[in-house]
């Protein structure tokens, strides 16, 4: 709630917030369709026995769209969400003045970069992965055909 009172103190400052949520949900969506669109097309999910939790087989989880239309699907999504991605930076108005000017792509990189540089310093030699913390016998991850 407090967040929705900045665009009475400053509309650029409204702007570059949510500009920054966009940028962040899509930049997630973007990394999640690249990695399933990667793991469709070099064939590493198996479509019988107990979903896997680590290993290089995936399963498929009981819905999923069947091949060809899955990896087109994938494809499409990754267009998409990397043309959304390029246009969410750009400036809400012209002409751009340093009052007006998009910032939020600073911010972003700025971010992602730490991130990257936290990752390779610090959180390398601690991340030991995902933990599957619920398992459950009766998900077989059998294909639907």
């Amino acid at each position: 709630m407090l967040l929705s009172l900045i665009v009475l103190g400053s509309a650029v400052a409204f702007s570059a917030i949510t500009i920054l949520t966009v940028a962040a949900l899509y930049s997630s969506y973007i990394l999640v369709c690249i990695l399933l669109l990667w793991c469709r097309t070099t064939g590493r999910f198996r479509c019988q026995g107990k979903p896997e939790s680590r290993g290089p087989n995936l399963s498929w989880g009981p819905w999923h769209i069947p091949e060809p239309w899955g990896s087109l699907n994938n494809l499409f999504a990754c267009v998409y969400l990397i043309f959304i991605f390029f246009w969410s930076f750009w400036p809400p108005v012209t002409p751009v003045t340093p009052q007006t000017f998009n910032f939020a792509v600073v911010v972003f990189g700025a971010v992602v970069l730490f991130s990257m540089l936290w990752y390779a310093v610090r959180a390398k030699g601690t991340f030991g992965g995902l933990v599957n913390e619920v398992e459950n016998e009766n998900v077989t991850g059998g294909c639907h055909k």
